[in-house]
């Protein structure tokens, strides 16, 4: 994104924008009991927190904020500009659709490109999926997240999510790996991503044409107010939202909610028998979520066709269980050829479903 010339009322938005605890709906009376953010940014700071009511703690911060407030959205704008970033403002052409969010941003700050997340693919619907689910999650649910995001991205979507560890870096991955876009909507500033192990996905996310982006301030750290804000973002830069693995309190489910309250639909992979793994993703799906297996199930649902039937369970894999089995013992069940199970088994090895337990035993993954 390539920034607007310099301008003093774009710049005093901003900055009133930085100070926590101010909202969108707070800088739009600014204006109207001033004429400008400009000039509500000139008043007497004590003036201004009481015409706009603030609280303790928010006043606080506007009365210890710098004097000069345009100067310091200018400081942030070239703090942010110097990493090839910028930002938009609410109301300004380069500022997403967000599907009636009823908070939405004042500002967000962009590194690299929104690709089509909060774009119009028609219908007033982003062409952006989001893909999310648990940070410290199973292998089974890493390979599918990535497979989705991998599907997406060859179907012409971009792929969103949170950038966090497990399901998001997966989901975020496939799609890199696939030579697609995805953004991450950071729970951070965007010169703070974070966490920092996943500092290098970000850098393949830039280098892909996709991008980061956060309403918080560029060096924002991360702090746990500000993940609903995040998930709400997720759901509103896409016209779905997937959710691979979630517990209970999951912040995916925050993000599932979000979704349901834009009309965008949601999609949850059932996994009932690994119990509290997935219980919030299981509670999902009671109240109306749509199950999806794989990513042609959810392409298909995104087109409006019907879903294809689930295919027939692997004889092999319906042979093995939590339990590890030999070779022999699943040619046994299954009345297979050992041969043949032994070569099924290295290819369900490499597919991510099966995974050694022991010297010539095997097991399913979860």
């Amino acid at each position: 994104m390539s920034p607007p010339p310099p301008d003093p009322e774009r710049l005093a938005r901003l900055a009133l924008w930085s100070i926590r605890g101010l909202s969108a709906r707070t800088i739009d009376a600014a204006v109207a009991a001033y004429g400008s953010a400009l000039d509500a940014c000139r008043a007497p700071r004590d003036d201004l927190a009481t015409a706009l009511d603030l609280g303790a703690g928010t006043r606080g911060r506007l009365l210890a904020s710098p004097e000069d407030l345009v100067s310091l959205g200018a400081a942030l704008e070239a703090q942010v500009a110097a990493r090839g970033g910028a930002f938009v403002l609410r109301g300004e052409a380069g500022y997403p659709r967000l599907g009636g969010l009823v908070d939405p941003p004042e500002a967000l700050w962009v590194r690299g490109s929104l690709a089509g997340a909060g774009g119009d693919a028609g219908g007033g619907l982003p062409p952006a999926v989001a893909v999310v689910g648990a940070r410290k999650a199973d292998p089974g649910a890493i390979h599918l997240a990535r497979r989705f995001g991998a599907t997406l991205v060859a179907a012409g979507f971009t792929v969103v999510s949170g950038g966090a560890l497990g399901v998001d870096a997966a989901a975020h991955g496939g799609a890199v790996e696939a030579g697609g876009e995805t953004v991450a909507v950071l729970g951070s500033g965007v010169l703070r991503p974070l966490p920092a192990r996943n500092r290098r996905l970000f850098g393949r996310m830039l280098a892909g044409r996709g991008g980061l982006v956060s309403e918080l301030p560029p060096l924002e750290g991360a702090r746990a107010e500000h993940f609903p804000r995040r998930n709400r973002l997720v759901a509103a830069l896409s016209c779905a939202v997937v959710v691979v693995r979630a517990a209970e309190g999951s912040g995916s489910l925050y993000t599932a909610r979000a979704a349901r309250a834009l009309g965008r639909p949601v999609f949850v992979v059932p996994a009932a028998e690994l119990g509290a793994a997935s219980a919030g993703g299981e509670a999902l799906l009671a109240d109306g979520a749509l199950p999806v297996r794989s990513g042609e199930d959810l392409l298909a649902a995104l087109r409006g066709e019907t879903a294809p039937a689930a295919a027939p369970l692997d004889p092999i894999l319906a042979a093995l269980g939590v339990v590890p089995a030999s070779v022999v013992e699943v040619a046994h069940a299954t009345t297979l050829d050992p041969t043949e199970v032994a070569k099924r088994l290295a290819e369900l090895c490499a597919e991510g479903v099966v995974r050694p337990a022991g010297a010539g035993r095997f097991m399913r993954r979860a």
